[in-house]
């Protein structure tokens, strides 16, 4: 049931009184763990549950719609700031990594940094 009911959740992020700004870079910060830990998978681990066999997806925009985050890409992506307040619309989706999965507690940090020139 979980393989073809992925969790979502949608949120966004909101920048206010940023007239001089064109351009913001979005990533997650190296304190954020991958699914198997050396940085190598799209997805963000369980660090802190004792659920196993998942993992959380971090997109801009909605899933497989939007653009999805890397875990091992430190260049994040890029959005143009277009006005004083800019709404950047984001989802996180848990998905599965194994195919045996243990139920549980499901807790990360995900970090995200923001940059702009």
């Amino acid at each position: 049931e979980f393989n073809s009911n992925k969790p979502t959740k949608n949120f966004s992020i909101a920048l206010n009184d940023c007239q001089a700004v064109t351009k913001v870079t979005i990533a997650p910060s190296s304190s954020s763990l991958c699914t198997n830990g050396d940085g190598q998978e799209d997805a963000f681990a369980n660090t802190n549950g004792d659920a196993k066999g998942i993992a959380v997806e971090l997109w801009s925009g909605e899933p497989d719609a939007g653009t999805k985050f890397i875990c091992s890409q430190s260049s994040g992506q890029s959005f143009s700031v277009t006005d004083d307040t800019t709404i950047l619309p984001m989802s996180i989706r848990m998905i599965p990594t194994e195919t045996t999965l243990q139920a549980g507690s499901f807790d990360t940090t995900l970090t995200l940094i923001v940059t702009y020139p």
